[in-house]
């Protein structure tokens, strides 16, 4: 019997797990999407989070603890998130916990706060579960020990900024493999693809330890993937954006992507790319850039309908964005596809068969 649940906080960087929620896991059904309050998507449909359709599923503001429609609350705590807004969402777990309902928390929430969880767990220990280290992680330390190349195919998901339909791509692909009786493994940013049977590296990066041994971590770590799930491809989504946006936001410089292609050899890479980017002559070069970089050029071009706010990267001097219509993406498609040497494709209207297809996993 599925368990219902709740899904807190929810934000636009949560809206691919919604989507597909229900086609990529059998333990849980969704009931409910609580956001922080502030966020501007209380009261509306989830996909209005990305300016996507409607999914049908509408977001509610403050939890509310007495609902018999759920009866487990999972927080996938939001990365990078200030103190003030982890301080919220532990006491939202108080509460939820009090009332005699379960939790599982998944994801980074500093050490602060993360003592406060280990005393929630002390006190509720049979209500509370938080997510725990990967245990692929201690078996790739037993079964490796030295560099190796992964022996399975390595398909690379970026965007060119860091919010353009990564894990949107990298669900679609699986679903669509899965459809094929075919046997995907992935690795992600989010340890909430943990729900989905998904790996995620979020520790390796999170460390304290030199480049090199992440590297050599992220190796053993992908070698163990294989190695226990004998799978026919591996997926990973870039940890960072792979380009360096410019000067006023350098944006990363994708330092973390380039740890993860020294511990992989990357097979095929799919680009996101914001609308506003998708100049065929700029993603030549930019092909260029990762086959030297990257070790991987572009081979498929995934269309964001992601637009930079240029007001806020100038005062803020990071990358912000907002989100144009899918009917514009898919207008843009069409007045570049005759001249742009990658194909491009809307994973958000076309699901992940076409990308499947192209890239010859079927």
């Amino acid at each position: 019997m599925k368990v219902s649940i709740a899904l807190y906080p929810f934000s636009s960087s949560l809206l691919p797990t919604v989507r597909y929620f229900d086609q990529l896991q059998n333990q849980y059904t969704l009931d409910k999407l609580y956001s922080l309050p502030g966020s501007g998507l209380i009261g509306k449909d989830a996909g209005y989070a990305c300016n996507h359709p409607p999914i049908g599923r509408i977001v509610s503001g403050e939890i509310d603890i007495n609902d018999a429609g759920w009866n487990t609350l999972i927080v996938a705590m939001p990365q990078g998130e200030k103190s003030e807004i982890g301080n919220h969402i532990y006491t939202q777990i108080r509460r939820v916990l009090v009332t005699g309902k379960s939790v599982v928390f998944c994801g980074d929430c500093g050490l602060s706060i993360s003592k406060k969880m280990q005393v929630l767990k002390h006190q509720y220990s049979n209500e509370l579960l938080i997510l725990p280290e990967n245990p692929l992680f201690s078996k790739s330390t037993m079964f490796y020990e030295r560099y190796r190349q992964v022996e399975v195919p390595v398909i690379l998901i970026g965007g060119l900024i860091e919010s353009s339909d990564t894990l949107e791509v990298l669900l679609g692909i699986i679903a669509e493999l899965r459809k094929r009786q075919l046997y995907p493994s992935a690795i992600v940013k989010d340890p909430v693809g943990r729900l989905f049977g998904l790996h995620s590296y979020d520790s390796i990066f999170t460390t304290g330890t030199t480049e090199i041994q992440k590297i050599e971590a992220l190796n053993r770590f992908a070698l163990a993937v294989v190695r226990e799930e004998r799978p026919n491809v591996i997926l990973v989504e870039a940890p960072d954006a792979v380009m360096r946006f410019n000067e006023i936001a350098p944006n990363g410089f994708g330092i973390q992507t380039y740890l993860l292609t020294q511990a992989l050899r990357i097979d095929y890479f799919v680009c996101c790319v914001p609308l506003e980017l998708l100049m065929p002559p700029l993603l030549e070069a930019f092909s260029k850039d990762f086959s030297v970089r990257l070790g991987s050029p572009i081979h498929a071009v995934q269309v964001s309908n992601v637009i930079g706010d240029s007001a806020e990267i100038l005062q803020q001097h990071a990358v912000s964005y907002a989100h144009t219509t899918l009917d514009h993406v898919q207008e843009k498609i069409e007045q570049e596809k005759t001249i742009s040497m990658f194909p491009l494709f809307d994973v958000m209207r076309d699901g992940g068969e076409g990308l499947v297809k192209y890239l010859g996993l079927c």
